[in-house]
């Protein structure tokens, strides 16, 4: 079964909108990355300053290894210097009993 994450980018005050733009120029790479399976860009309609994404990989080793390469890239300083803080990742589960 496919892994969801939810993940959250609060953002400095104003550098949301510069944010999207980077998402803009690399979550089409994202979708490429080996084992993704799609990327949600949301922001919060209250305030654009908090981003977030709604990723789904074939499993968690395969987003595992996508933050690796971000990492290893130096894209996840470029993102960090940009938030109040980490971003945080939220690993789903889902009950299709429910």
């Amino acid at each position: 079964m496919s892994q969801k994450i939810h993940v959250l980018f609060p953002c400095q005050p104003g550098k949301g909108p510069e944010l999207l733009e980077i998402f803009r120029g690399g979550v089409p790479a994202t979708r490429e990355f080996p084992g993704n399976e799609g990327v949600e860009v949301l922001s919060d309609a209250d305030d654009p300053d908090t981003l977030i994404h709604l990723q789904t990989w074939a499993d968690r080793a395969s987003r595992e290894a996508y933050l690796a390469y971000l990492d290893e890239a130096g894209l996840t300083e470029v993102i960090g210097a940009l938030m109040t803080g980490p971003w945080r990742s939220t690993y789903l589960e889902e009950h299709p009993d429910v």
